[in-house]
């Protein structure tokens, strides 16, 4: 846990009390500073109260009285309308931030990766924490990904701390600065949280603010989305940090690019074939890695030993996580698929296709899919979406069961697929919506999915094909 008794004797304020807001009061209760906080259901008000916080519909008295007002990733601090505790805080000039950013005020001796983009970031979080861990760093991993900020060790000089930050979380981090940033892509995601796209990308953008200090900085920039593209081209020669591109699309000739499977360090002129990194598949993973091994490089580890902790990554759950096969037939899940965009890395790595895809979209259509409908021997439509992507597969020619739920879309794809002849096939789940209208989440989406398979593969087993 984090000693947050650099903060001083202030009351803070905390606002929204799930992980990361429970974690929050956990830290400054334990370092003996009081808590106001308020969440919005009955089951956060009560979690508040039993970690010490005197829980309060907040007034401007109370605020007054704060030096913060920390808020929970998930509230509104702008679009469609802030929070009103939020818009209150404003109106009385108190400081807003999130866990992260009294995450770096009370550790600022520690080092500091920072990972987003609108995609693969936890994958590629994931695999810098586990090249870090296998060659005996000092680290700890979290943030958006993994255990909340303020729950993380206390980490001295040389220790490092690598954090996946959202967008929402970017915008709530005023005094933080990051010793190595890593932007990796940048495309049109939540809409319902922005009032346009540019938005979006300014609160990305503060991933790259720069220290005051002489304390070496880099910035790894992707290169294979034009709007990441055309930071790295503004910012590279306006900014006191070394900037880096990396690319799983084509050769970085200033950089490190992953491309046909060979990564390419053309900072220190080598080059490493990746084939063995089966949980790795596709250039956007490829990027991934080429990401993460620049990060590691600036942290001072050798080549060799980044690229071999890279080929023994044992990849992340949800994230084109290879399940089992039935009968010749591949699973994968990638239900952390909840975008259009993400969706369309998974369904670049495989050639014949029974695509389970579906939920509550987070986009105007699903035209994006488009170039990947001839892989895509049928689909199999689940959630709010399914009119919507049955119209869109009409459109497309491409063959469609409205399944409706989880359990009837993978029955029906398996069926389907094992009577196709060509090899491999696979039945992938990558929705390209968010999972909130059947689901907990992301991840209960994807347990569930492999726990039907799971079944189906022992119904296999015991009866055949």
């Amino acid at each position: 846990m984090i000693d947050l008794t650099s903060l001083g004797d202030n009351p803070v304020a905390v606002l929204g009390a799930g992980a990361s807001g429970q974690a929050t009061i956990a830290a400054l209760r334990a370092s003996k500073i009081s808590v106001y906080a308020w969440d919005d259901n009955d089951a956060g008000r009560a979690a508040a109260t039993a970690l010490g916080a005197e829980v309060h519909d907040f007034t401007d008295e109370i605020l007054r009285q704060c030096r913060f007002l920390v808020v929970s990733p998930g509230i509104p601090t702008h679009h469609p309308a802030p929070h009103p505790v939020v818009a209150r805080a404003r109106a009385l000039q108190l400081r807003i931030v999130c866990d992260i950013d009294l995450l770096w005020r009370a550790a600022p001796q520690a080092t500091y990766v920072a990972i987003t983009g609108t995609n693969g970031k936890s994958t590629t979080t994931a695999l810098i924490a586990h090249i870090l861990q296998e060659t005996g760093r000092d680290m700890a991993v979290g943030g958006n990904l993994g255990p909340a900020a303020l729950g993380l060790p206390m980490l001295s000089v040389g220790g490092i701390y690598v954090l996946e930050l959202s967008s929402y979380q970017l915008e709530l981090c005023p005094a933080a600065r990051f010793d190595h940033a890593v932007f990796l892509n940048l495309t049109p995601d939540h809409q319902d949280r922005y009032a346009n796209h540019a938005d979006y990308g300014k609160a990305k953008c503060n991933i790259l603010r720069a220290r005051l200090d002489s304390r070496a900085q880099t910035a790894i920039i992707g290169l294979d989305t034009p709007e990441t593209s055309q930071i790295f081209a503004e910012q590279s020669g306006l900014s006191d940090r070394q900037f880096i591109p990396v690319s799983g699309q084509e050769r970085c000739l200033s950089g490190i690019s992953v491309v046909g499977r060979i990564l390419y360090d053309d900072i220190n002129n080598l080059r490493f074939d990746l084939t063995p990194a089966r949980t790795l598949p596709g250039p956007h993973n490829g990027q991934n890695a080429a990401a993460a091994y620049a990060t590691c490089l600036q942290l001072g580890l050798k080549p060799a030993e980044i690229v071999f902790n890279i080929l023994n990554f044992p990849g992340l759950a949800h994230r084109q996580q290879y399940v089992t096969n039935i009968g010749g037939v591949d699973i994968v899940n990638d239900s952390k698929a909840t975008n259009v965009d993400a969706a369309t890395k998974a369904l670049a790595c495989y050639d014949n296709i029974y695509w389970i895809g579906g939920g509550k979209s987070k986009g105007p259509d699903f035209n994006g899919l488009r170039p990947f409908a001839d892989r895509i021997h049928g689909a199999y439509l689940i959630g709010q979406a399914m009119e919507p992507m049955a119209e869109w597969c009409r459109a497309h020619k491409v063959n469609h069961t409205r399944s409706g739920t989880l359990q009837q879309a993978l029955t029906e794809a398996l069926r389907d697929a094992m009577h196709d002849r060509r090899r491999p096939v696979t039945v992938l789940l990558s929705p390209a919506c968010a999972s909130f209208d059947q689901f907990k989440n992301f991840e209960d989406r994807g347990e569930q999915f492999i726990a039907l398979a799971y079944d189906l593969a022992k119904q296999f087993q015991s009866t055949g094909p």
